[in-house]
């Protein structure tokens, strides 16, 4: 018989995850009540959109956890950074998330690439002194 060694770290169970993932929902559900007396539409934006019921969610999902956490081992525990949720959504979808992943690594790149230009759009080096000198008629502020 082959040891569970990972049984240990479980701190719940299944009946509980299902239970957190419900409260969470209904957390969220709530969550997507405007204010009282205030419309869903302002000037033709909603109050919310799907996008702010799943990051709610998410976010109503980890503080259960870290709640749980605290009653069962004695500390709040919010998880860091929940994981990559892409890589996660990949290895339970691989061929829905194939080109999500390609864009956002295309991204990812082009954004590396523009925030590491050492030409900063085109300025002259800081040691290019003749570029930076004050030209006739420029007022000159010397930093010393």
């Amino acid at each position: 018989m082959e040891t569970d060694h990972a049984a240990a770290c479980r701190f719940f169970t299944p009946g509980d995850a299902c239970r957190l993932a419900l409260d969470a929902y209904r957390d969220a559900t709530d969550a997507m009540v405007p204010p009282f007396r205030q419309p869903w539409f302002i000037d033709g934006v909603p109050f919310a959109i799907p996008a702010d019921f799943v990051d709610f969610f998410a976010d109503a999902l980890a503080a259960r956890l870290g709640l749980l956490a605290l009653d069962r081992l004695g500390e709040f525990r919010p998880p860091m950074e929940r994981g990559n949720v892409y890589t996660l959504a990949h290895l339970a979808a691989p061929e829905k998330m194939r080109r999500i992943i390609a864009d956002r690594e295309a991204e990812l790149r082009q954004d590396m690439a523009d925030f590491g230009l050492l030409d900063l759009h085109d300025l002259p080096d800081g040691d290019n002194r003749p570029h930076n000198a004050a030209t006739e008629g420029d007022a000159v502020n010397e930093i010393g």
